[in-house]
């Protein structure tokens, strides 16, 4: 399980739900717990990361190994919120690596295999990548 503050839950999850394809598992009053790719994804009220700009790969909130079609769903629909967005970049694992804003300002690191399943020797899990206070 991986928790995300939001200051509205609901508008952070449809992200979540739009455009990387996870489902709702439950809703309570101020708090939408979502699932995919083997977790479950929490959101309970609070400032959210408040980022203005992209970060690295490393200062994501959350990393997420996905499905090609998704990634590029997900870049898609960053391409249609914002003027400028860069595209997934082909990380040191053998994997392209993109990086996205949800409405709250959390970062998430899409990780997506190259075609032929190469990941030089090491294969990305999901992972929470640092705790949020």
């Amino acid at each position: 399980m991986v928790m995300l503050r939001a200051p509205n839950p609901r508008d952070a999850a449809e992200f979540y739900l739009a455009a990387l394809g996870f489902t709702l598992h439950h809703e309570v009053e101020d708090e939408v717990v979502l699932e995919g790719y083997g977790f479950q994804l929490v959101f309970s009220p609070g400032p959210g990361a408040q980022r203005g700009t992209t970060p690295a790969p490393d200062d994501a909130e959350l990393s997420i190994l996905v499905p090609m079609a998704v990634m590029e769903a997900a870049w898609e629909h960053d391409r249609a919120h914002a003027e400028r967005v860069k595209g997934p970049l082909l990380g040191d694992t053998g994997t392209f690596v993109y990086v996205s804003l949800d409405p709250a300002g959390n970062a998430v690191a899409l990780l997506s295999p190259l075609p032929g399943g190469g990941f030089g020797g090491r294969r990305p899990t999901t992972q929470r990548l640092r705790r949020i206070d």
